[in-house]
């Protein structure tokens, strides 16, 4: 049967039922064939729940699956195979499975290890995925922000997954997902008051940080504490210019800057008084933490520096 599907580009329900059941609700049915028999269920799941864009299986046991394809059409009725819906099949090849497909009626909805599988599955043996994977990604560079649009069980999240992987290189520390529902607002997503309890078992309110605000901060700290940055990049360019640069490079009125010997950079006065050395390593410390542990005229002179 599974490979009639397959050649007819069609799955089906058939209990022997050839009545067209497209107008029926789930009330319908249950009066139809009985609040608690099975074609009442089974046929609410296949003509009323299943949506266009739906991806769906055909399976065999628990652990095989036969085909992987997108429901293309709304429920009709057929005269060789019943209860029909039409289906582009996308992988056609038996896949092992090392979970557990459920068992609970011939309509199913996949748990979560099945749905991750099958979106690899489909879309990482898909070439045209990779590409389409990588233009988002230069997209995304450029503006910033990315609407992915399509039926539920396409490969959105996915596909999202996918891109922020690219983008962090697989880290996945840098990444976080929320799902917006009608009852979340500002408050949730930015910062909100929220309601705590004291010692005395009193309620009194105080501003919380969203998961967006959350995130910002997480990130700035990243960068604090030696997460991803371009400090090197910025410092090799900047010792360049100042290199090249046929001017002084002024640092404030009466001082400007020189790279020595060592590639670090020398704060020299007009005055001629004995320059000040800014290394590498304590202007990166300092990036980190504005309040890095110095004398104060020196980390003024560092501060001075990292606005440049």
């Amino acid at each position: 049967m599974e490979k009639k599907f397959i050649a007819n580009k069609i799955i089906a329900v058939d209990y022997g039922v050839n009545k067209n059941l497209s107008r029926m609700s789930k009330e319908d049915l249950q009066i139809e064939f009985g609040r608690n028999d099975i074609k009442a269920v089974e046929f609410n799941k296949f003509i009323n729940e299943i949506q266009i864009g739906d991806i769906v299986i055909l399976k065999q046991g628990r652990h095989q699956i036969l085909a992987i394809g997108e429901v293309i059409s709304d429920y009709f009725l057929d005269d060789s195979f019943d209860q029909v819906r039409g289906v582009n099949w996308l992988k056609s090849e038996s896949i092992e499975f090392s979970g557990n497909i459920p068992t609970n009626g011939t309509v199913f909805k996949a748990n979560n290890e099945l749905i991750k599988f099958v979106e690899s599955t489909l879309f990482e043996s898909n070439n045209e995925f990779i590409k389409k994977r990588s233009r988002y990604t230069d997209v995304l560079k450029s503006s910033k922000n990315i609407i992915l649009r399509g039926a539920p069980g396409t490969g959105k999240t996915y596909l999202a997954r996918q891109i922020a992987s690219e983008l962090t290189g697989g880290n996945e520390e840098q990444i976080d997902f929320v799902q917006f529902h009608p009852s979340y607002d500002y408050t949730d997503f930015v910062e909100g008051l929220r309601p705590v309890s004291n010692d005395n078992s009193q309620i009194s309110f105080e501003l919380q940080d969203g998961i967006f605000k959350k995130f910002c901060q997480k990130a700035n700290e990243a960068q604090k504490t030696g997460g991803l940055d371009n400090f090197d990049e910025a410092w090799n360019a900047y010792l360049e210019y100042v290199n090249n640069r046929d001017e002084k490079e002024r640092l404030t009125d009466f001082s400007y800057l020189t790279v020595n010997s060592r590639n670090n950079f020398n704060v020299n006065y007009e005055s001629k008084s004995q320059a000040t050395v800014l290394t590498k390593s304590y202007v990166y410390e300092l990036y980190k933490d504005e309040n890095y542990l110095k004398q104060t005229y020196y980390r003024s002179q560092g501060k001075k520096f990292l606005k440049r």
